[in-house]
């Protein structure tokens, strides 16, 4: 119960990195040159998650909010033992921020206990204003969306999670459904 805590504790404090990196209202475009080709912080099967997407751009975000995610991830030993690796890039579309897809490895032995991915999709919900369960590319995933109106796309596959996030579900959908394709 201790990790699924904390897993929402580190899922809250990227509510606070969508706003600057590709999700709130900012209307700074990205730069064409900032397109990621290699993630710079990455374990190659992490980097196999984030294929191209017709009409997409994956940009590296700012070490700084990279460096700040892993301290956030890493402060909690036993926390730190579950999760095996982490990326997160921001999306953009045309050069409009979209959000940000953070996916995490997790250790397979964690992963395969009963209600692992339960508990996480229960810590969404837990502290969403609103929560449902959608079907796109042939999986469930959960909308999660908070009173701010950060939403979450949440998805989990053995021991990978998917989340993608911003403030438009609309825009998000197509993200999540693509990853979700290209990662089964």
């Amino acid at each position: 119960m201790r990790r699924r805590l904390q897993l929402a504790m580190v899922v809250l404090s990227l509510t606070a990195f969508v706003g600057g990196c590709g999700g709130g209202d900012d209307k700074e475009k990205a730069s064409p040159t900032t397109v990621a080709t290699t993630p710079p912080t990455t374990v190659p099967g992490l980097a196999a998650v984030f294929k191209p997407i017709a009409g997409y751009q994956f940009v590296e975000l700012p070490d700084s909010v990279l460096q700040e995610m892993e301290a956030d991830l890493t402060s909690d030993p036993q926390f730190s033992e579950v999760i095996e690796d982490f990326q997160a890039q921001s999306v953009t579309k045309n050069g409009e921020g979209v959000g940000i897809v953070m996916v995490m490895k997790l250790d397979d032995k964690y992963a395969a206990l009963p209600g692992v991915e339960q508990g996480i999709i229960d810590e969404f919900s837990s502290t969403a204003a609103s929560t449902r369960k959608v079907s796109t590319a042939g999986d469930d995933v959960t909308v999660a969306t908070d009173a701010d109106g950060t939403t979450y796309v949440v998805w989990v596959n053995g021991s990978l999670v998917v989340m993608v996030i911003g403030q438009d579900e609309g825009a998000l959908l197509p993200v999540a459904t693509s990853l979700i394709t290209s990662n089964k």
